[in-house]
């Protein structure tokens, strides 16, 4: 289950219920919600970023093409950098 949906029914909210429910609350109720719910939407989105890291260096310095030369490398930046910026949060 969500986080989001366990403090939803933390708080007795429900499809049917939330609406109803929410107009008994009063300030204090509502912005402790506001607050709890606030941070478990960041914490979850803090958990759920995976970073992905392309280890760039093998294929820059010829290791697994066996091209050494000028050119090759300069493909092999130029794909890299393709690369990470689709794929990748970082490049070592």
């Amino acid at each position: 289950m969500h986080p989001i949906h366990s403090l939803l029914n933390s708080y007795g909210l429900t499809q049917q219920s939330a609406a109803s429910r929410l107009q008994t609350w009063n300030d204090r109720q509502t912005t402790r919600f506001l607050i709890d719910a606030y941070q478990t939407v960041e914490e979850s989105a803090a958990s759920a970023v995976m970073e992905s890291t392309y280890v760039a260096n093998g294929s820059m310095s010829g290791d697994v093409t066996d091209c050494g030369e000028f050119e090759c490398r300069r493909r092999a930046v130029r794909e890299c950098c393709i690369f990470a910026g689709l794929y990748a949060d970082s490049v070592i």
